[in-house]
Parts: structure tokens; C-alpha cells; sequence
């Protein structure tokens, strides 16, 4: 795990690619070195699978959280007495936490520490007595913050942590975008789990949802007719970060295909997509977006033969409820980091290798508008025909 979570495509390489390659991949093995000797010196894992009184923490929103699960179940799985709790923020109070998706009878507690003061948080975590830390830290997450995070673990009194690692830097950003191939979120943090002896138990998305939201959403479905759901088609048109949203005019093409084929179109997303999902218009277009929870959309989506998505939270729980995704993607970041599984379709332009762009895009979104209309109702068609 020293080198991070990818691969490397090396085939038909010039000398000058090799000699970045290298470069790239001592430039991970460095950071991760280093990550992984204070782990080692601050540390003792000899005896991991002892420890009783766990602390798994994680921050993000939708996303990350949907992508985290796995690896909470399988710390679950592989510690099944020990008491465990998660420790959690969004880092925004308009933003969805990893609280209100997971089924929370797999873990004891969870502590979501936004607007906690960090000398309160800390005493309050030494009084736990954890003897076990482990991070699931985020893709993005660099080397002084993770380093920080070693020591928070340390200043609780653990004496078994591990799971830091640097998976992504922008370092030869452009250059790491065609020479390497970058996990998924999802198998990169069983990843972590298996390189520090912990049994992966696969892809399961625990996710909390009960009868009375079962029960809300049937209602709703029989209200408006909408039983049949090969019938049903959603779309998630609306996305956090500009850089990832589909035009919605392109959106809107694609919606009116669909209606001219007697399909329904559901439209899911947050209070702040609602001004945008207006523009899809129609009499079987049905506007969720604000509407309802987190959970209550991931129910309402299992009613849908497919979701059209942009690379946004919405994304995730459609998947994670085994609903069939075709994702649009935008090329601001490295490509496989955040693909649905293999099972669904991903729309990406690699031509377009914009990734120094991250979160300011220089060229207007041409990545994603390169993405037309015809190509998207073909792939929903090849989907369709599975």
C-alpha cells in the first residue's frame, strides 16, 4: 500500500513517460513511507483483532459516506463483539452526514463533531478509552492532515490505529491522469482493511432504511401511478460543484426522448437543484428534488429502471440500492476514483485531460458538453436492452 491504491498502464510507454512514471510512483511511495513508519512507531498492531472498544473515523458527505460503507460493514464483520463507534463530519451544516445513511444498528454510537469545539471533542473521546483507531481517510486527504490525524489518534491513548495513506495528489496531475489507474473509492478503503490484516467481506451498502420510510415512498408511488418501473426513469441533473454538471440543456433533450417513448422521468436531488429541475418540463416529469431525505430518495429510486446521473452524491445511493446508473462524468479529476460499479455505465471524455482544473474549471465545462445528448440516449438504450 505504499505507492497508494492504483495501477500503472505502462504499456507502449516512451522513455520520457517511463522516466515520469517512476518519478510519480517514488513521489507516493515517499509520502506513504512516511505515513506508514509513524503509524509504526506510535503503534503496535501485532495483536489488532484483540481490540474491543473501536473508533472509525471518517468525514464527507453523501459520497464519501455511500463509498465508506463497505469497510465500516467489514470492520464490523471482522471485530463482531467489540463495541464501535464513528466519528464523523461533513464539514458544512447544508450537507448530508454519513449519520443519516447508515443502518445505525451495525455500530454503538455515532459522534458528528461539527460546531464541537476540538478540546471538548478530544476529552470527550479520551473518556472512551478506544483501543483501536482506525481512518478511513479520503481520497484527497494529504500528508499534513493525515499526519495530523496520526497524532489526534495518539493524544486519545489508542494503542492499535492504522489506515493512513496518500491515494491522490496533484503532483504531475496531468501526466498521473493518463499513466495511472486509479481505484475506486470503494475497494480502495477494503484495500486499507486487507493490507493491515482485517478480512474484506465485499460490497455491501448498509444503509439505514426503515419500514416507515418503505411505507412513505409505496404511498407515494401508488399515488401517482407510478407501479411500473420499468416505466420509470430518474435523473440527478444537479450536482454540488459546477464542474460536474451535465448541461441541462442536454439534460433536457434526453428528457424529452424519453417522454416521447411514454416513460416517466423522476427527478431527485437537493432544495438547491430545485431552480434547475424545473427546467425539465412535463406531464409525466415528477420533481423530488427538496422533497425528501437522503434515504426516502435512495427508496423512491429502487422504483426506477435506471438513473441518468451527474457525478454527485445522488450518484452513489442510486447504485448503492442496486438501481442501474449511467454516470456522466467530468475529466476536473483523475478517472476511476468515483465510478459507480462495474455493472453500470460511465460516460467520461478522456480526451479532454483538464484535471489541473480541479475545482476551477478554465475551459467552461467543454469536457462534459463534449458529452452529447445521442450519446447518452444510446448508452440508456444499451442499458435498457440488458
Amino acid at each position: 500500500m505504499l505507492i497508494g491504491s492504483f495501477t500503472i498502464n505502462n504499456t507502449g510507454l516512451s522513455f520520457r513517460d517511463r522516466i515520469i512514471l517512476r518519478i510519480i510512483v517514488w513521489h507516493y511511495y515517499l509520502l506513504n513511507l512516511f505515513l506508514m513508519s509513524f503509524q509504526r512507531l506510535l503503534f503496535s498492531n501485532k495483536k489488532i483483532l484483540q481490540a474491543k472498544n473501536i473508533l472509525i473515523f471518517r468525514t464527507g458527505s453523501v459520497g464519501d459516506s455511500i463509498c465508506a460503507l463497505p469497510a465500516i460493514n467489514s470492520i464490523c464483520k471482522n471485530f463482531p463483539t467489540a463495541k464501535i463507534d464513528l466519528l464523523t463530519n461533513t464539514g458544512a451544516e447544508n450537507l448530508v452526514s454519513l449519520g443519516a445513511l447508515i443502518d445505525k444498528s451495525i455500530v454503538s454510537e455515532i459522534i458528528n463533531y461539527f460546531h464541537l469545539e476540538k478540546k471538548i471533542l478530544r476529552e470527550r473521546l479520551k473518556e472512551k478509552k478506544y483501543n483501536l483507531f482506525i481512518q478511513l481517510p479520503q481520497y484527497d486527504a494529504g500528508l499534513i492532515r493525515q499526519t495530523r490525524d496520526i497524532f489526534i489518534a495518539k493524544s486519545l491513548g489508542v494503542k492499535f490505529a492504522f489506515g493512513w495513506q496518500v491515494a491522490s495528489t496533484r503532483f504531475l496531475a496531468k501526466q498521473q491522469s493518463r499513466l495511472i489507474n486509479f481505484e475506486n473509492e470503494r475497494n480502495r478503503l477494503l484495500n486499507i482493511l486487507t493490507s493491515n490484516g482485517l478480512k474484506n467481506y465485499g460490497v455491501k451498502f448498509n444503509l439505514g432504511i426503515t419500514d416507515e420510510v418503505k411505507i412513505k415512498i409505496k404511498s407515494l408511488i401508488e399515488d401517482k401511478r407510478l407501479n411500473e418501473k420499468d416505466e420509470n426513469l430518474g435523473m440527478v441533473v444537479g450536482a454540488k460543484r459546477p464542474q460536474n454538471r451535465w448541461p441541462i440543456e442536454y439534460f433536457n433533450e434526453v428528457a424529452k426522448y424519453l417522454l416521447d417513448n411514454g416513460k416517466n422521468i423522476l427527478l431527485f436531488g437537493g432544495k438547491e437543484d430545485l431552480e434547475l429541475s424545473k427546467r425539465i418540463g412535463g406531464e409525466k416529469v415528477f420533481n423530488y428534488c427538496g422533497e425528501l431525505t437522503p434515504l426516502e430518495t435512495a427508496e423512491l429510486m429502487k422504483y426506477c429502471k435506471i438513473i441518468i446521473s451527474n457525478d454527485t452524491g445522488p450518484m452513489h445511493l442510486a447504485y448503492a440500492i442496486d438501481s442501474r446508473v449511467i454516470a456522466i462524468f467530468s475529466s476536473r479529476d483523475y478517472a476511476g476514483k468515483w465510478f459507480p460499479p462495474k455493472n453500470n455505465t460511465t460516460l467520461r471524455n478522456d480526451g479532454e485531460l483538464c484535471v489541473n482544473c480541479f475545482d476551477e474549471c478554465m475551459f467552461e465545462n467543454d469536457c462534459l458538453k463534449k458529452i452529447n445528448p445521442k450519446i447518452v440516449i444510446e448508452a440508456l438504450m444499451q442499458s435498457l436492452k440488458r
